[in-house]
């Protein structure tokens, strides 16, 4: 298999487990809205579920993107030819990044001395 047809076949396994999250997403909030329903809950609370379905498919879609930001960088790496170790150092640093936002985001808790 040539390089550019592995390429597509990623992407096409991607976008299928991203079709299937999706799909996920749609049968559980389905039985959300019918449980609720049954429940006897207003207008606001499917307004509520329909603004998480929003977010979490949002989500979904951001970390979609962020894999394809990934796996582009992954390839201007590797057409510089970026030292083993420097790739090390790079990763180190771009995870302590995300670890200080977002600990700043959950404002520490779960660290109290």
């Amino acid at each position: 298999m040539s390089e550019s047809t592995l390429k597509w076949l990623a992407l096409s396994i991607t976008l299928s487990i991203y079709a299937y999250f999706l799909g996920s997403v749609y049968e559980a909030s389905n039985r959300i809205a019918k449980r609720m329903r049954e429940l006897g809950y207003g207008v606001e609370g499917f307004r509520e579920l329909d603004v998480t379905n929003a977010v979490v498919i949002g989500v979904g879609a951001l970390l979609l993107g962020v894999s394809f930001v990934i796996t582009l960088l992954m390839e201007v790496l590797r057409i510089i030819s970026l030292a083993p170790i420097m790739a090390l150092l790079i990763f180190i640093m771009v995870y302590l990044i995300a670890m200080v936002i977002a600990r700043i985001h959950r404002g520490g808790e779960g660290y109290e001395h």
